[in-house]
């Protein structure tokens, strides 16, 4: 394989031996006990069967050198011991089963040499993501191929509107990468990773990045369907009467970190922090400018919204046993964009209605309007929840029915 590529690619002599650091030198016939740094394979002669006939398809990708126009993902000849950014491939088969990872990739997610190999790629994905993609990877496997290319089209498509990904390493910790995939026609698959420092907010949707930074316009368009997730800390405003200010600045750190790591864990990139608003957290699901997946909608943001308040709740007894998290749900049109030049933001009553609700609830309740709940019915069919349904007057709204759901129901 070495000979094959310096044969033919004579530039990339100087770097293989960092990509292929652990194979037999240049000149050398392998030994049955070498080690090929694509961990699993004793040699490069070793391929699965099923990937005979794919080499000119699956070194150039390894290389760096075949990748979809405009992707993120590039060739970062690195250290594995050290902490520079790198890409890393891992070689997926028909069935989506891992069956070659290199050293970056054991390294980024903390496995073994030989922990990622015969893994599927759905272990690596947060719990809601791979529950999806589980659907859509059963879809593919029984398509017709015209069928198969445009579910890859659209795959790709919905990637191409998310900045960064979530991955989950050996610990179950969440990872956020660049993610890269080549799916060709028999089902097999190229997976670039490349974790992400120093990068631009993902809550700046890519096509609006170049609007941040520059004289402010009104740089807008419109969204049917959103959901928005309003969490509030109920009992903050009494709790910060004796604090001092940086008690305060460092609970509302905490309240983020919390949302954040249940929200990468469960959904991310199908929902995502928008924004802090004082107290409140703005989560955002199945907006057109985002990766969303309409068909479970509801069930993602139900998801968020009931795992968060629970792990907020739990978090916020360590600061005082009087505080605890409301949540208001809606589903409805938004506008949004930049205004001002600086910042992404989301506009309409849909906002506006999920804080209305929220200040309806008491510990462990969530509100929500009755489109989300009816279409959480349609979505979730052995949904065990029991709602209370309730007509109060929401400040500027007047009289609404909404219901009322128990987070803490099995």
């Amino acid at each position: 394989l070495v000979k094959h590529l310096v044969r033919n690619m004579p530039e990339n002599a100087g770097i293989l031996s960092n990509v292929l650091g652990a194979c037999p030198v240049i000149g050398q016939k392998p030994s049955s006990t070498a080690k090929c740094p694509f961990v699993g394979l004793a040699s490069p002669e070793e391929l699965p069967g099923n990937w005979s006939g794919h080499n000119a398809e699956v070194v150039p990708v390894l290389l760096g050198a075949r990748r979809r126009p405009n992707s993120a993902a590039k060739l970062t000849v690195a250290d594995p011991g050290s902490d520079k950014a790198f890409t890393c491939k891992l070689l997926l088969d028909s069935d989506f089963i891992i069956r070659l990872a290199d050293q970056h990739a054991c390294k980024l997610l903390k496995y073994d040499r030989c922990g990622l190999v015969g893994k599927s790629i759905l272990e690596l994905m947060p719990t809601m993501v791979a529950d999806i993609h589980k659907q859509i990877f059963g879809r593919i496997k029984v398509q017709s191929r015209s069928d198969t290319c445009l579910m890859k089209k659209k795959l790709l498509r919905d990637m191409s509107l998310c900045r960064e990904f979530v991955v989950l390493d050996a610990n179950r910790d969440p990872v956020v990468c660049t993610v890269s995939v080549d799916l060709r026609e028999d089902l097999t698959s190229t997976v670039a990773l490349r974790k992400i420092e120093g990068k631009l907010l993902h809550t700046v949707p890519l096509g609006y990045d170049r609007f941040i930074n520059a004289e402010p316009g009104l740089h807008v368009d419109d969204f049917e369907n959103v959901v928005c997730v309003m969490m509030d800390i109920a009992g903050s405003t009494q709790f910060a009467v004796n604090q001092p200010p940086s008690t305060m600045a460092k609970l509302f750190h905490e309240v983020y970190k919390t949302v954040d790591a249940s929200i990468k864990r469960e959904v991310f990139p199908y929902a995502y922090i928008h924004e802090i608003l004082g107290d409140s957290v703005l989560i955002i699901v199945n907006a057109g400018f985002m990766v969303r997946y309409p068909k479970q909608a509801a069930a993602i943001a139900f998801q968020v919204a009931s795992k968060a308040q629970h792990e907020l709740d739990t978090m916020l007894q360590d600061y005082s046993p009087d505080m605890y998290t409301r949540v208001g749900i809606c589903i409805g049109p938004v506008s949004a964009g930049i205004v001002d030049g600086r910042t992404f933001r989301v506009f309409g009553s849909t906002v506006h209605k999920s804080q209305r609700l929220e200040s309806m609830c008491g510990r462990s309740q969530l509100a929500c309007c009755c489109d989300f709940f009816e279409l959480l019915q349609r979505q979730v069919q052995d949904l065990i929840v029991r709602p209370q349904m309730v007509e109060a007057e929401l400040k500027g709204f007047g009289k609404v029915n909404f219901a009322m759901l128990n987070s803490a129901d099995p």
